[in-house]
């Protein structure tokens, strides 16, 4: 009998659940999507059963060129980020989209906006959260300051995340946080939590720090693993934990028979 218990416990044992990525790229620009940051994603080092994060796995990361509700339906984190020098636009019915991909469907966004942000504002002004549009600087660092709303990002599982420093131009701050809260000393990021229905959104004052194309030094590399590990414990609806396999059910099945006859013949007897 106990053979068997240890049996059921290993074949009911929970699976990483399975998030799919789906990042904005419609055309190739300067600063777009990091291919070292896709290959960390997808390392089953970092995510996955035996990773740090073991209790997600990422099945894919793939670039889109297009803002549809079809792509949405299938997508679980969605990075839309309009970096620099890329000409990438947005339509209000796009926008749209995305917003009730996040308050509907229960995914969530990563948004972010380089020195012409005009279509991230197009998004983040449901969320009265506004992105100035200019040069912010020739270098800065930013601390984190708010460390209760998302924990997982700032003292996540890939290490707690102190400050990041950048040597080029940034975009400036989120001027306007709206009904999310900045949680850095710069203004840089903002968190929108997630409620029992809806995903986050993490805004993000930098396309290129935000992709990982251009990385800042310090915490950054922890960094924008922890965001990926928030976004994805913050989806609501499509990706629930595993469930077990038939076969599994089948087991537990014969196990509950097994005990059921086991205490009818001591009561017999």
């Amino acid at each position: 009998m106990r053979a068997i218990l240890m049996l059921l416990l290993l074949c009911c044992a929970v699976q990483a659940a399975s998030y799919k990525v789906s990042v904005y790229q419609p055309s190739s620009a300067t600063y777009q999507f990091s291919e070292t940051y896709r290959t960390q994603l997808l390392s089953s080092s970092n995510f996955g059963t035996s990773g740090v994060v073991n209790d997600v796995t990422f099945t894919s990361v793939e670039r889109v060129t297009s803002i549809t509700a079809e792509m949405l339906n299938n997508t679980d984190i969605f990075v839309l980020s309009f970096v620099w020098g890329s000409g990438w636009s947005m339509t209000s019915s796009e926008a749209l989209l995305v917003k009730n991909f996040v308050e509907q469907r229960g995914g969530s966004l990563i948004l972010g906006s380089d020195c012409n942000n005009t279509y991230a504002n197009l998004l983040a002004q449901y969320y009265n959260v506004e992105f100035y549009n200019g040069w912010a600087s020739t270098g800065s660092t930013f601390s984190m300051t708010n460390r209760s709303v998302a924990p997982e990002i700032t003292n996540g599982p890939f290490g707690t995340v102190n400050s990041i420093s950048w040597s080029s131009n940034a975009t400036s701050r989120i001027i306007n946080a709206g009904s999310s809260t900045i949680i850095d000393s710069f203004g840089m990021i903002s968190v929108l939590a997630p409620t029992s229905t809806s995903g986050s959104i993490i805004f993000y004052s930098d396309g290129e720090l935000s992709l990982g194309s251009q990385p800042g030094t310090g915490d950054y590399e922890k960094l924008k693993l922890n965001l990926f590990a928030y976004s994805a414990h913050s989806v609501r609806t499509n990706a629930m934990p595993a469930v077990p396999e038939p076969s599994t059910f089948l087991l537990f099945s014969f196990f509950l028979c097994a005990i059921g006859i086991s205490r009818f013949i001591k009561l017999a007897f």
